[in-house]
């Protein structure tokens, strides 16, 4: 289960969606606190607004008490803190289990990609909260860079025809299949443009778009040129 404490009134999601994941925490006294503790110390994650008030206003009790005692720091539990006044120009990420600063806004508008995530994999995706890229995403921008920096690619000149079979072929595979379907190219018409005189630089070209896409929108929008 993640725990989500967040007095505020603004949400960018529905918790009744995600009840089976997630539970939200409004204004809860220390000693509320004290009895959640056992429960807390199961959770897959904390997320904590930084200006969290307790059942008596006070600002500094269950935040600190999370923070140190609960979680220490991401060390014993992941650990999100956001806030409106973050005004970093991109989250602070002190470790791989601790996100120390993140625009409360960017943290509501992510959440749901990341839960959804979580849902599907029961895996706590730091990633998702810290750029917003998914493990997909992520995953088809290196292999993108991988295939271009491949033996097979990096020493051809544009104006030369590829040997598709010199290329990782898997990697081939993969990549376009996270290109689809927008990228309305299949491995088999690959092969078929390479039989016909695929040239390197149209090759590594589109492959660059595809990247660039994944990179600005979170998906690709390509279409093979």
């Amino acid at each position: 289960m993640i725990y989500l404490f967040d007095d505020s009134t603004y949400r960018g999601i529905n918790p009744l969606d995600f009840t089976d994941c997630l539970c939200v925490v409004d204004r809860i006294s220390p000693e509320q606190l004290s009895r959640m503790e056992p429960a807390l110390q199961g959770a897959s994650c904390i997320m904590i607004h930084k200006s969290y008030r307790d059942a008596g206003g006070q600002t500094a009790n269950v935040l600190d008490r999370i923070c140190d005692d609960i979680t220490d720091y991401g060390d014993r539990i992941p650990l999100v803190l956001f806030s409106d006044g973050d005004v970093a120009n991109r989250p602070v990420v002190d470790g791989p289990s601790f996100i120390s600063s993140l625009k409360k806004s960017e943290f509501y508008q992510r959440l749901p990609a990341f839960l959804e995530n979580y849902r599907s994999t029961n895996l706590v995706s730091m990633e998702l909260l810290a750029s917003g890229d998914s493990p997909d995403v992520q995953a088809a921008v290196a292999l993108g860079r991988s295939i271009l920096t491949s033996t097979a690619l990096r020493f051809i000149p544009d104006d030369a025809n590829v040997d598709v079979s010199l290329l990782p072929n898997t990697d081939i595979i993969r990549f376009l299949n996270f290109a689809s379907p927008a990228v309305g190219i299949t491995p088999e018409d690959l092969e078929r443009l390479a039989h016909s005189g695929l040239k390197a630089g149209r090759l590594k070209q589109n492959i660059r778009k595809i990247i660039t896409s994944f990179s600005e929108y979170g998906q690709n929008l390509h279409h093979w040129e």
